[in-house]
């Protein structure tokens, strides 16, 4: 047996490792099976008011009650998990989940990072504007690319 202990001497931590208590808890998305940290995905709870209807409900806060499951804010993991049916073996619950109201939010998120962008492409109408900055500014929404 060695001084150090049965296995020899234990690894010491480097100075610049962060402690282990200071890590992000990691999370894995139900869509696509990788993981990321839980400030990087969105957490999903059953709603079970409607007996009859089971669907999904966007925990923004991260502290509904219930067990969750989390997805990458993308539309291909959200897709994803309804092929899957990973939704339902998730969340223990009934085979049909209607996730409508978590891909409605990925859109709008998704739609957020598009108008936070600088328009370059478009017809000018005046003044710089372009036809989506008017179309913005009259209140219209865009047209879906289903």
């Amino acid at each position: 047996m060695n001084a150090n202990g049965p296995r020899g001497p234990s690894p010491s931590p480097s100075p610049d490792a962060p402690p282990a208590s200071a890590c992000a808890p990691v999370r894995t998305c139900v869509g696509c099976r990788g993981t990321g940290e839980r400030s990087v995905l969105l957490r999903a709870v059953l709603d079970r008011t409607d007996a009859d209807d089971a669907r999904l409900v966007v925990d923004v806060a991260r502290s509904l009650p219930g067990r969750g499951a989390w997805v990458h804010p993308d539309l291909r993991c959200v897709d994803l998990a309804e092929r899957r049916r990973a939704w339902s073996r998730a969340l223990r619950g009934p085979s049909v989940i209607d996730a409508g109201a978590v891909r409605a939010h990925v859109l709008g998120e998704e739609a957020d990072e598009r108008s936070q962008r600088p328009v370059t492409t478009g017809t000018t109408h005046g003044a710089g504007r372009t036809a989506r900055t008017v179309d913005k500014e009259a209140g219209q929404k865009p047209m879906g690319t289903r």
